[in-house]
């Protein structure tokens, strides 16, 4: 890409970054969300690099390029798709051997919240904290209600796309 920049205009660039670059990140994302923080900031740094190319700017940061590219951070993307395979498992539209990761909580108390998701009780951090079956109810549970109450996969896709994230997750990459 960097041969190509100068005989491109950033539209196209933009188009070809995410068509060839940002499809590579998005495959398999819940897969990356469980690497080590070491292994995401290389990741970070790679689209960073592109999006300084994308736009011949290298004097913004990571945070303003994103701006730029109206594209949300992979890390939030990440979320949204753990948030979206939930919504597909609890609302049995995910396969049959996905259904038992995630479950409602049942309870006898009224609360002011709908479908909160029992928060599975883990042994080790390792294998237990950082899975999807733990990730995934933290992360269900910090969505608001309105979110979660959702009637259909496209409604629930719609309101996700403007829930911000970072400031509800709790995963291991936030703190």
């Amino acid at each position: 890409m960097l041969r190509l920049s100068s005989m491109l205009s950033t539209d196209t660039k933009l188009l070809i970054y995410k068509c060839f670059i940002r499809a590579n990140f998005n495959y398999c994302p819940l897969v990356w969300h469980f690497c080590s923080k070491r292994n995401t900031d290389k990741i970070d740094k790679m689209q960073y690099r592109a999006l300084r190319l994308v736009f011949n700017d290298f004097t913004s940061s990571y945070e303003e390029l994103l701006q730029k590219s109206k594209l949300p951070a992979l890390h939030l993307s990440r979320v949204r798709s753990m948030a979206i395979e939930t919504y597909k498992i609890l609302n049995g539209i995910s396969p049959v051997y996905l259904q038992d990761l995630v479950s409602f909580k049942n309870s006898q108390y009224s609360f002011r919240y709908d479908n909160l998701v029992q928060v599975p009780q883990v042994a080790t951090t390792k294998y237990g904290k950082h899975s999807f079956r733990y990730e995934a109810t933290r992360v269900w549970n910090s969505l608001p209600n309105e979110f979660r109450v959702a009637d259909t996969l496209d409604e629930f896709a719609r309101l996700l796309w403007t829930w911000g994230g970072q400031s509800m997750c709790q995963c291991q990459m936030c703190r």
